[in-house]
């Protein structure tokens, strides 16, 4: 899907009603793509925060700034929903956004339900951010929804900047793929890979090159689908799709 050229958030078209997906880079796309087949006909307005990539290895302090700055810049725009199409962004960031916006905020959540019912030896890989590794949130996940399913927290820092790479040359460092995914290889019955950063969704098929007998487990269907639910139908739209940075 060809995207529009990304340009500075004070020269969009804000004239109009449009749902926001919000991302540090390009992992807003595979999120985006999934929302606009159930809502062909929206708005779509992605901001790719780009200044601050990545947010996995930001404090949180630092993220909580931030994202009190994006709330406050987009708070006047007419917004059908916002969507935090990173899993960094919604641990940290998804009630700050509520308590600013007047529309639905969905936020971003590692597929570990996802995950579990799909893994057949009960044996998981989550790949996500540092930051996303260590948070309470995802404890909170894996104690709710996989308590008899041995869950490999693997942290990998650089795969977002892997996969942003991909996304502008269209070709990843098999080098580099392969070392930041060598800790899959010592883990005895693994057959399912969790993406817990939507930056990995644009590479999942050269992740599945690599560990072809694992399902790779991809949560952007499951955000489009909640999107579509919370989100108000907007009737009588000349579709668009406006890409932005801050």
């Amino acid at each position: 899907m060809t995207l529009p050229k990304l340009v500075k958030f004070s020269e969009l078209d804000t004239t109009q009603p449009a749902v926001m997906i919000l991302d540090s880079g390009a992992g807003a796309h595979s999120i985006f793509r999934e929302c606009k087949k159930l809502r062909p006909n929206s708005n779509y307005i992605i901001i790719e925060d780009k200044s601050f990539f990545p947010y996995g290895n930001k404090s949180i302090a630092q993220l909580e700034e931030n994202f009190r700055e994006i709330a406050q810049t987009i708070k006047n725009t007419k917004l059908i929903s916002l969507i935090l199409a990173c899993n960094t962004a919604s641990t940290h960031a998804l009630e700050i956004f509520r308590d600013t916006l007047d529309c639905p905020v969905i936020g971003t959540v590692p597929p570990i339900k996802l995950a579990v019912t799909n893994s057949p030896n009960k044996c998981i890989a989550l790949l996500a951010t540092p930051a996303t590794t260590h948070s309470s949130y995802t404890r909170q996940l894996i104690n709710e929804f996989a308590q008899d399913v041995k869950i490999n927290l693997i942290p990998t820092p650089h795969l977002a900047s892997i996969s942003e790479n991909y996304v502008a040359n269209q070709s990843v460092c098999q080098e580099s793929l392969s070392k930041e995914l060598a800790p899959l290889a010592n883990i005895a019955e693994l057959d399912t890979i969790a993406l817990a950063c939507t930056h990995y969704h644009l590479i999942k098929d050269e992740i599945s090159k690599l560990y072809p007998k694992c399902k790779i487990i991809d949560c952007s269907p499951a955000i489009a689908k909640q999107f579509d639910r919370v989100s108000p139908p907007i009737f009588k739209q000349t579709p668009s799709v406006q890409r932005c940075y801050l």
